[in-house]
């Protein structure tokens, strides 16, 4: 089901409202959607002919979208009274979890990085063993949120991950041949984080991250 699931504007919108609670303008709202489209189509998914143009993507998922965000001029918002209603968050989350199949691999390794600490992360780094280690931690913690042909069942799963990761430069080997986080993808990261994590508790603010405007 989830090898043949369209995404819709709604989803990748949402996706990208979610790091943005304090808001995002309309300009770089369409910008991020952009650089979301072109990584969908590096990972195969499929997407509606609406959906190929980020303005168009935009139009249509803010319209379907409409009941949980507010727009304050050009600042696209999620509704939401703080300690009194969070149900549009969790709707954002529901349209958003309709493409977390397609990162879930990927993301699963980020915040396993994360779990050895952000000096690790992102400077000492881990060897690959230490972080399969991790990775099997949390892939059986989710076996039952997440249905995949793939989710870590074998260690040819995990390294043909990792080869993925490295050739698009979210991770990356130190001076010690240990695995980093890529030194430019800190915005990709954080996106990584985002489709597991419901709030945003990553050693660097999700609120303030923007991922790059182009792939």
């Amino acid at each position: 089901l989830t090898d043949n699931l369209l995404i819709m504007p709604t989803s990748i919108c949402a996706s990208v409202l979610l790091m943005h609670r304090k808001g995002i303008s309309d300009e770089e709202l369409t910008k991020q959607v952009g650089y979301l489209i072109e990584v969908l189509k590096a990972r195969n998914a499929h997407l509606p002919s609406f959906c190929q143009e980020a303005k168009n993507c935009v139009k249509k998922g803010t319209f379907h979208l409409n009941e949980t965000v507010s727009k304050k001029k050009d600042i696209f918002e999620p509704r939401v009274v703080p300690k009194v209603d969070y149900k549009n968050i969790l709707l954002l989350s529901y349209y958003r979890n309709n493409l977390v199949h397609l990162f879930i691999s990927e993301a699963i390794i980020t915040c396993s990085l994360f779990g050895f600490g952000h000096h690790h992360a992102w400077q000492k780094g881990v060897t690959k063993e230490e972080l399969w280690e991790k990775v099997l931690f949390i892939s059986n913690l989710l076996r039952n949120e997440f249905v995949l042909t793939t989710n870590f069942k074998t260690v040819e799963d995990y390294e043909r991950t990792l080869k993925f990761m490295t050739e698009n430069g979210t991770i990356a080997e130190n001076e010690d041949g240990h695995i980093i986080l890529g030194s430019e993808a800190e915005n990709h990261v954080n996106y990584l984080n985002s489709c597991l994590l419901y709030t945003s508790p990553s050693p660097r603010d999700l609120s303030t991250s923007r991922m790059p405007s182009s792939a």
